[in-house]
This record gives C-alpha cells, sequence and structure tokens, in this order.
C-alpha cells in the first residue's frame, strides 16, 4: 500500500512491487483510520489531510493523518486522537496512571461516532457532588451505566466535580442513550444551582458552510437577541461563555479566545459554550435540538440575511418543525410566550407568568 513520507514522497510498505505512479495512474488515495467513520456518512470520502508512514516507539499506533496524531512527553508515544470532539488526552498513560489522573475517571479508548449523519453532536456536562470522598463513588455508578458512550473527566472549572462528555452521535441516539442515564442518574450531583457548571454542545463542522457558521454566531451575538439568548441559555454572558459583538462577513474566522458563547478553534466541531448546567433531561435535550434548529435554520440559502437574524422568525420556523424539536418548541412556547399548550404540558415547562416577548423592548434590527 502507498503512503506519502515526511517528505512528501510515496513509498510501500511491504513487500509487494509497485510500479511509479503516472498521470494515466495516479496512486490510490488513502483514508486516515482516524477520521474515517467521520468521513464515511459523506459518501465514502477520503481524508484531505497529508498521510505518512507511522514510524517510531508507537507501533500499535495506526498510519492516521497529521492532524490526527499527538505526541505524549509522559510516556514518549505518539497517539491517535480526533480533534475537536474531546480534548487531547494519553490513552497509553491514563491505563497505566502515568499522568497523574484519578484512577477512577474514564476514558474510552477509541473514538466512535454513533447513530447517522452528517450531523453529529458532542455533550459535555459538567456537575458537581459533595465531596472528593463521594466522586469515586459516583463516576463507577455513572460507568456502568454509560460504558464506552462517554468519557467521565476532571475539569479546572469545577471543584470537586465530573465532566460527562460524550462520543459524538446524532440527536436521535443522544436521546435513547440520555434517557437511560436520566433514568438512573446517581443521587447527589448538582449542576444548575452551581455557577461552576456549564453544558457544552459540540456540532459537527462538515455540514456547515461558513456561511452558516458566520449566521448562527451572528444570531447568537445580536444585540436584538440578547434576552431571547439568555432564557434559552439558562444564563447570561460571563468568562466562561462570553457573548461578542460580530459582523457577518467575519464571524466564521477562527476566534482567539475558546470562552467564547459559540468557540470556532476545533478543527470538525463548532461548540456551544452558552447553557448553564443542568442534570434536568428536558433542559439537556432542549439545549441539543436548540444548537440543531439553529444551525438549520441559518444554514437555508433561500433565507435572506436580514432574516436568519430575526428571533420572531426563528421561532415561528420551531413552531413549524415542533416534531423535530419538541422540547425547545414547548420551552419556547412556555418560557418565552407564556403559552400553556398540550405539548409544554407533555414535556413538562410551565409557563412562565411574565410574558418575555411583551418585556423585550429591544428592536429588531
Amino acid at each position: 500500500m502507498p503512503w506519502i513520507n515526511t517528505s512528501g514522497e510515496w513509498e510501500w510498505i511491504d513487500d509487494q512491487p509497485f510500479a511509479e505512479p503516472t498521470e494515466e495512474t495516479p496512486p490510490p488515495m488513502v483514508t486516515c483510520p482516524c477520521c474515517y467513520n467521520y468521513e464515511q456518512v459523506r459518501e465514502d470520502q477520503t481524508c484531505n489531510a497529508r498521510v505518512f508512514l507511522r514510524e517510531g516507539n508507537a507501533p500499535r499506533l495506526p498510519n492516521v493523518c497529521e492532524d490526527c496524531q499527538r505526541y505524549c512527553d509522559s510516556c514518549d508515544e505518539t497517539y491517535a486522537v480526533q480533534g475537536g470532539w474531546h480534548e487531547d488526552y494519553c490513552p497509553n498513560c491514563y491505563d497505566n496512571d502515568s499522568c497523574g489522573e484519578d484512577e477512577e475517571f474514564y476514558y474510552p479508548r477509541l473514538n466512535r461516532f454513533f447513530g447517522i449523519g452528517p450531523k453529529f453532536f458532542g455533550l459535555e456536562i459538567e456537575c458537581e457532588v459533595n465531596s472528593s470522598q463521594a466522586r469515586g463513588e459516583k463516576l463507577r455508578q455513572l460507568r456502568s451505566i454509560l460504558g464506552d458512550y462517554a468519557a467521565l473527566k476532571e475539569d479546572g472549572s469545577l471543584d470537586y466535580g465530573i465532566e460527562i462528555a460524550t462520543q459524538p452521535a446524532s440527536m436521535k441516539e443522544h436521546k435513547v442513550r440520555l434517557a437511560k442515564l436520566f433514568a438512573k442518574l446517581p443521587r447527589g450531583l448538582s449542576a444548575w444551582r452551581r455557577p461552576s457548571c456549564g453544558l457544552h454542545i459540540h456540532v459537527s463542522r462538515s455540514p456547515l458552510s461558513d456561511l452558516t457558521i458566520a449566521k448562527t454566531v451572528c444570531f447568537v451575538s445580536a444585540n436584538h437577541n440578547r434576552r431571547f439568548i439568555k432564557l434559552i441559555a439558562g444564563r447570561d454572558s460571563n468568562s466562561y461563555c462570553k457573548i461578542q459583538p460580530k459582523k457577518l462577513g467575519t464571524a466564521a474566522k477562527y476566534n482567539a479566545d475558546r470562552y467564547e458563547a459559540i468557540n470556532l478553534q476545533n478543527i470538525n466541531t463548532i461548540e456551544f459554550r452558552l447553557f448553564k448546567g443542568t442534570l434536568r433531561d428536558v433542559s439537556v435535550y432542549k439545549a441539543l435540538e436548540f444548537t440543531d434548529a439553529l444551525t438549520n435554520y441559518a444554514g437555508c440559502a433561500a433565507r435572506s440575511i436580514r432574516d436568519s437574524q430575526s428571533r420572531v422568525k426563528f421561532c415561528a420556523f420551531v413552531e413549524e418543525n415542533k416534531a423535530t424539536w419538541p422540547n425547545l418548541c414547548a420551552f419556547i412556547q412556555a418560557r418565552w410566550f407564556g403559552r400553556e399548550t398540550d405539548l409544554t404540558k407533555q414535556i413538562g415547562f410551565n409557563a412562565s407568568e411574565n410574558n418575555q416577548e411583551t418585556l423585550d423592548q429591544t428592536s429588531e434590527q
């Protein structure tokens, strides 16, 4: 099989004869196994990054592209990582507890994609426990429920907390697996009343154009949507989810601050950081549905730039598609419009006494 080496030259890595490629017979493309599942849902395309022969002291590592390799100083090995879905970690060190991490924390060995794409989501659910002594038991309980569907991590923003970082999955698959978590959620975990906790949701970049990303970022950052976004998120802009003024022409560009409300620093995802931490099932589903609904709304080519920034038209769009986003639709009807409907009763969102749409005095721009 031919591979590109670090010098950019084709090499043959077994004993089979290999004719030099010509314009008539170009060398076959090689799929990076670390990115393969992600690309497979898009007509089985190959990884666009340069692929080279894996050398050195990591014989177990498959031949993966440059973007999917990291070097660990602790164990002097190179490891594969799916950039953007999880923070980097060395599986060899965590297996041997040589990086100083709590042995109860858990990282699945391989990144898997659950469900059917092209749009996948990755959730980071932050929660706190009462003390470090109680955390080990909570970690064991969560692992027995979640299995390889999620990593259980420590986070610097938490006191004695746990971050549940799911594998990439379709929205449908997330709801099936999260339902099992919420049905057996260990007692003694809290999130909503803890200012240290947030809910972050990664969304696949692949199906989103730069214009879609720009319109999504501008919708969240628009002054006239500020009260609406605060209601959806459950909190206002803060040091962990900064809402900055944006212009459409530059909103999709790499942002220097990963703590912006929508973080664009990851290779494969955009990250919604605006949501307040919660362990209530319908609130997690509402946040997940919002990321899907907004990126769909912003992605419609037939919708004008002006309309793409309108919360009024966005709310109408969600209501038209309430079968797809029932939790989000019920939340908007109950908490934004103050309406009580069969859907709000079914989902469990109580209507707000104060109609937020009436209270919001800012004008559509």
